[in-house]
């Protein structure tokens, strides 16, 4: 994700009035590596999250995926970010929802807290994976095996990347190519927050609320 600002920054936050801010982060693509010695986007993240303290909805955008649905976990950006930002994210305490995006296909984290799956609504979930964004036959992890993942969907369900096989491993499921675009909506009210995913040709496919 890179959005222009005044002045110039590529790592920005908007505040929509005191109940939600959305922080977004660039994931290597202009900023230094993250955590490095040139890196000044993280105290600035630091900065970010403390101001907000008092905000009750903080969401989180960048685009390489730190939990991937179609890449390896153990890429270097990607682990970077999780050692780096999640342990910010995690302390935070109104950080919920992570959008990444990379992977252009379809993906639904388990709530996520230290690096490990926890009780529904404690943790942070990261969605995304691609969003409207340009459609590639890309294959992704089974979530039956791959641990971190609740949904995923795309061109062809491939081997968890564990090597743990799965009667669906190799099984085609965008049978056209473009079934798996889609889009997230947030709806805030005071005791809640919903959330939907709705796919191209309209199905709503995940919907939960915390």
């Amino acid at each position: 994700m890179q959005f222009p600002t005044v002045p110039p920054r590529w790592h920005f936050a908007v505040d929509i009035a005191d109940y939600a801010s959305i922080v977004v982060l660039d994931s290597e693509h202009v900023n230094p590596s993250i955590g490095g010695s040139a890196d000044t986007q993280t105290a600035w993240l630091e900065g970010v999250l403390a101001d907000r303290v008092d905000v009750p909805n903080v969401f989180v955008a960048y685009h390489v995926a730190a939990y991937p649905v179609t890449r390896s976990f153990t890429g270097a950006t990607a682990r970077r970010i999780r050692d780096v930002w999640h342990p910010l994210f995690d302390g935070a305490g109104n950080v919920s929802l992570a959008f990444e995006m990379h992977d252009h296909a379809y993906g639904e984290s388990h709530w996520i807290r230290g690096g490990q799956v926890v009780a529904d609504g404690a943790g942070i979930k990261y969605l995304g994976a691609g969003h409207m964004g340009t459609i590639h036959d890309r294959s992704f992890w089974n979530p039956a095996t791959t641990w971190y993942l609740k949904d995923a969907y795309g061109y062809r369900a491939k081997r968890a990347e564990s090597g743990v096989a799965h009667p669906d491993d190799g099984v085609r499921f965008d049978l056209t190519g473009g079934g798996t675009r889609h889009i997230w909506i947030v709806e805030l009210s005071a005791d809640e927050r919903r959330v939907h995913s709705f796919m191209m040709n309209g199905t709503d496919r995940v919907a939960f609320t915390y």
